[in-house]
This record gives structure tokens, C-alpha cells and sequence, in this order.
């Protein structure tokens, strides 16, 4: 149990340091130090923002989840819904607010993460749920998965486009 378990455990968090490690430098290869601490403010708010998204139910959906209280999952989900559209409401607001300072291109980005951040927001709860039932190759699977599409996603934008905004996007 604690091999096969632990195997699938670190392998998503060796995923995600390799996959951190790349992105990291492929930002310091393409981008221009302004634009890489525009991107930098604008991660730095969204994470502030996490608040709204409720990090704390992923304790609570994995604790139900070990009690076979598999409602709370669905509850959690509905909770970090409403939370995630108040954070979406304040990045809306932080968006016109750097369009009326003239700044295009960080209004756009925070427009953009604002689209994105509700989805971002629920990927923990599914990963809770199945580590609280135990199945840590599921749960390694999805967030593998979610880590790796992001760092394609967010990769090809770098390269391809070369713009904070479709980045942000991403």
C-alpha cells in the first residue's frame, strides 16, 4: 500500500517540479524581464485571490471522502462555484481598472484569467476526493494531466504568440 500509493504520490509531484522547472525556463529564454513581471503580478493576484476559491475545501472533501461522505464533495463543489465567480467579479473589476490606466495589455491578461479561474479553482477538489477514497493512481492521473495540458497550453502560447495576454489565457 505504501509503495504503490507512494509511487503514484510523488510521481504527480515530480511531474510538477520538472514541468515548473521547464516553464520557468522557457519564460526566462522568450520573454523581456517588464512583461515577465507583468506576468508575475498578475499570478501573484490571482493567487491572492485564491482565497475566494476556498482552499480549505479540499480538506474537507478529502476528510469526507476517508467517511464515505461523498455528498460534501458535491457541496464543496457548489461553494467553490459561487466563490470562484466573486474572485471572477474582482479580476473583472481589477481589468477595467487597468483599462482606464491604459493599460491594455495587463487589462486583457486579468480579463482573460478571469475566464479561466473558476476552472482553475475546482481541479483540487477531484484530486482531494480520490486520495480520500485512496486511489492515489486516479488522482495522480488527473493531476498530471491538468499539470501537463497547462504547461503544453501555456508553452505553445509562449512560442507561438509571445504576448501576455494569450498566456494569461492559458
Amino acid at each position: 500500500y505504501f509503495v504503490g500509493g507512494g509511487f503514484w504520490l510523488v510521481l504527480g509531484s515530480v511531474v510538477q517540479i520538472v514541468a515548473g522547472l521547464f516553464l520557468s525556463s522557457l519564460f526566462s529564454r522568450i520573454w523581456p524581464k517588464d512583461v515577465y513581471g507583468q506576468f508575475s503580478f498578475l499570478m501573484s493576484a490571482i493567487g491572492f485571490l485564491g482565497i475566494f476559491a476556498l482552499s480549505g475545501m479540499t480538506e474537507a472533501v478529502f476528510q469526507g471522502s476517508i467517511e464515505n461522505k461523498d455528498g460534501i464533495y458535491k457541496n464543496a463543489l457548489k461553494k467553490v462555484i459561487i466563490g470562484s465567480f466573486v474572485a471572477t467579479f474582482i479580476l473583472i473589476l481589477g481589468s477595467i481598472y487597468f483599462y482606464l490606466r491604459e493599460n491594455p495589455n495587463l487589462a486583457f491578461s486579468v480579463l482573460f484569467a478571469s475566464i479561466a479561474f473558476p476552472f482553475s479553482s475546482l481541479g483540487g477538489l477531484a484530486v482531494a476526493f480520490y486520495n480520500g477514497k485512496r486511489n492515489f493512481r486516479t488522482a495522480s492521473f488527473i493531476s498530471i494531466s491538468a499539470n501537463l495540458f497547462s504547461v503544453a497550453a501555456t508553452a505553445t502560447a509562449l512560442i507561438w504568440f509571445g504576448n501576455l495576454i494569450t498566456v494569461a489565457l492559458f
